[in-house]
């Protein structure tokens, strides 16, 4: 029994990897990635510095209350105090509101756009790898390999 043992040649086998890996890690698309991750990020990081200011408002409001409460000597100032408090509590709610809808619509919009341009680099990417496999398996053939 002879076996053939001849020299297999992994120069093809890396080029397609790198070609493989560079399409898929350092393309526009993964750039594109990135980017939309720092602007949620930035955007989160706004939305929530409004809203801990809006808490440390509300504390404050009902601090606030309650000293009016207990200085209050008539229905008539409690029920004012009350009812400025629930004013001040239904402004911060729909400030709330507001900033959630904000950031879904931004969030949204960036996604769509952000996908788009990664959707046509991840194309471009797979067409790229695609040829250099191509490319691979003719040279592989042409050698006997």
């Amino acid at each position: 029994m002879t076996q053939s043992k001849e020299a297999f040649d992994f120069t093809e086998q890396a080029r397609t990897a790198t070609a493989v890996m560079a399409s898929a890690f350092l393309a526009p698309g993964a750039e594109a990635l990135l980017k939309a991750q720092a602007g949620f990020i930035a955007a989160a990081e706004m939305a929530a510095v409004d809203w801990l200011h809006r808490r440390r408002e509300a504390i404050s409001d009902a601090q606030h209350l309650v000293a009016r409460l207990r200085e209050s000597r008539d229905v008539a100032g409690v029920l004012q105090a009350q009812q400025d408090w629930m004013a001040g509590t239904f402004r911060r709610f729909t400030a709330d509101a507001e900033a959630c809808s904000k950031a879904a619509v931004l969030l949204a919009a960036g996604a769509k756009r952000d996908g788009e341009d990664a959707g046509q680099d991840a194309r471009a990417a797979a067409q790229a790898a695609e040829h250099a496999s191509s490319r691979a398996r003719f040279r592989r053939a042409g050698t006997g390999h």
